[in-house]
């Protein structure tokens, strides 16, 4: 199979941790940075990178998201999720149109990140690693995915306990995740009749594909990448600085 790449822009969420602004307008669109969307920046990233078509997910605000996304032509492709069913989920109902992809390359629409992105996904490709994640040990994001002597992911923190997704270790080191990722599409299709009975599908927790994918031996890996910036806003607090801060 030829090497291809598809793009995932993640942007179900509701937004409702920056309500009132997100009422009407979805996060990846309502946050801006020097004069493009957050949604713009990852799309153009995306397609700087080679995917070949780039999907955004959406639970509301779909003449926004089209308006945002048209000037992209057939590029691009929303998909409409009225309840959560979880990244995993999302990824897995996608498996049937990627027959002829061999990777994923997924953001989150509410981050941004400035790296080098095509580092991060070749080492994904050179490595053989299914499921590769992106880590900075420069950006303060709360350490909780286990992780072995070699960075691959073993378990996580769930519920504020160690969770392992095969033997139970100890003395392992904590690592992050910013929220990217480059994903096997053969891998996802190893595990796609397993996924099926699961109405909601996360990435990292119980039953979650990352677990799914590390019982049937699959390499799910941490890679640690020097990040110029990255910029991701959860709270209103974190909304405030972030506009106070790129207009003063």
């Amino acid at each position: 199979m030829i090497d291809t790449l598809v793009g995932f822009v993640f942007c179900g969420g509701k937004g409702t941790r920056l309500m009132p602004y997100t009422k009407d307008t979805p996060k990846p669109i309502l946050l801006t940075f020097n004069g493009k969307s957050f949604l713009e920046i990852n799309i153009e990233k995306l397609l700087n990178l080679g995917a070949k078509h780039i999907y955004v997910n959406y639970t509301y605000g779909y003449d926004k998201f089209l308006e945002k996304t048209k000037k992209y032509g057939e590029s691009v492709t929303l998909i409409e999720e009225l309840k959560p069913i979880g990244h995993g989920k999302t990824l897995c109902n996608l498996l049937p149109s990627l027959q002829e992809t061999t990777h994923i390359y997924t953001v989150n629409g509410d981050t941004i990140s400035y790296f080098d992105y095509s580092k991060f996904l070749n080492n994904a490709k050179e490595n053989n690693i299914d499921f590769q994640i992106l880590t900075s040990n420069n950006i303060y994001v709360q350490r909780n995915i286990l992780i072995d002597e070699e960075s691959n992911v073993i378990g996580c923190k769930l519920n504020d306990n160690n969770y392992f997704y095969t033997e139970k270790r100890t003395n392992l080191p904590f690592t992050n995740s910013l929220g990217e990722y480059v994903i096997n599409t053969k891998a996802l299709n190893d595990i796609y009749q397993e996924t099926l009975s699961q109405d909601f599908l996360g990435i990292f927790g119980e039953n979650d594909i990352l677990e799914i994918l590390v019982k049937n031996g699959k390499t799910v890996r941490t890679v640690p990448m020097q990040l110029q910036s990255y910029i991701s806003v959860n709270t209103i607090e974190e909304y405030n600085n972030f506009y106070k801060y790129n207009n003063a």
